[in-house]
């Protein structure tokens, strides 16, 4: 390692000492701020939607796959 390597690396180092307290303040304040009442809506309009739009798959797909490679192996 050169030099300069040893001291961008070394300032990386502090860098992140630095900003690791800063990301985690961030982190805690947007866990303590969130809204989950909200989210639990959001997430139940979506898995509505997911759920009116597609039709349940009936099968894993296994059948199909063994009869593919029963086709490939002839």
């Amino acid at each position: 390692m050169t030099e300069l390597e040893r001291t961008r690396t070394l300032q990386c180092i502090e860098n992140w000492k630095r900003t690791v307290p800063v990301l985690e303040a961030l982190r805690k304040k947007a866990i303590e701020e969130a809204n989950t009442q909200e989210f639990v809506e959001a997430m139940d309009g979506m898995l509505e939607c997911i759920f009116r739009e597609n039709k349940p798959r009936l099968t894993t797909g296994l059948i199909e796959q063994q009869r593919y490679f029963a086709k490939m192996r002839k």
